[in-house]
């Protein structure tokens, strides 16, 4: 009898969960920080981890796509990274709630990285005959990132 597949659903993921838990934690935090700065600060804050949410289910559900949006979750992130810095800085946030952001930024740091490399190792490298044994759509990354589609077939 063949095993049967079991997909794991987004919202059980570990970065999923890491990310959820960094939403909720900025959220609280914002509530910490002046007037001002919840107004400025708080909301790029929370709208880069909103893009971090849009970009990573994105990625979860179009296999095809997964690399590029896997990216642009990366650069949301980095872009997180540099306002919370900046947020550090300037001790909008207090020095006590630093760690619980910093514990959840390495967990989905490493995640993300780890399931990157398993997404770039699949897509396919480009085929050095005109006879393609598997015909349909292949894709393959160029030297400059790009991820290019073909049809697979002789012109």
């Amino acid at each position: 009898m063949p095993k049967e597949r079991r997909y794991r659903k987004l919202e059980d993921t570990p970065i999923y969960i890491d990310v959820s838990k960094l939403l909720e934690t900025v959220y609280g935090l914002s509530f910490s920080m002046q007037k001002k700065d919840r107004a400025v600060m708080s909301v790029r804050l929370l709208d880069n981890v909103s893009q971090m949410f849009s970009e990573l289910a994105l990625a979860y559900r179009l296999k095809h796509e997964r690399v590029r949006h896997i990216d642009r979750f990366l650069s949301a992130f980095e872009v997180f990274k540099g306002f919370f810095r900046v947020c550090c800085s300037l001790k909008i946030v207090k020095p006590g709630n630093m760690t619980s952001v910093y514990i959840l930024v390495q967990r989905i740091d490493d995640g993300i990285m780890k399931w990157r490399s398993t997404a770039v190792s699949k897509v396919q490298q480009p085929r050095v005959s005109n006879y393609d044994p598997e015909p349909g759509l292949h894709e393959s990354r160029g030297g400059d990132g790009i991820i290019y589609t073909s049809s697979g077939s002789a012109s």
